[in-house]
């Protein structure tokens, strides 16, 4: 039998994102960047790891996703 699947593995990967922002406080602008309330100015992908995350680094849940082309999750 043939299995048309994908995997989807988290891993570790770090991203600098740089803003401008105008805001009252410091804290409200820190406040809108966890808030997603502000797009980057720029991105870069400053150190990349293909290491998959353990369960702990990745909330109690497998890194390793399984699913069909159909998005059914066959794994875990």
């Amino acid at each position: 039998m043939k299995f048309n699947l994908y995997a989807r593995r988290r891993c570790l990967t770090t991203i600098e994102e740089a803003y401008e922002i105008e805001a009252a406080t410091l804290q409200e602008a820190v406040n809108m960047i966890e808030d997603c309330d502000v797009d980057p100015d720029s991105t870069e992908i400053c150190w990349e790891d293909t290491r998959e995350l353990s369960k702990e680094e990745n909330n109690g849940e497998s890194a390793l996703k399984i699913y069909t082309y159909e998005d059914k999750q066959v794994y875990p």
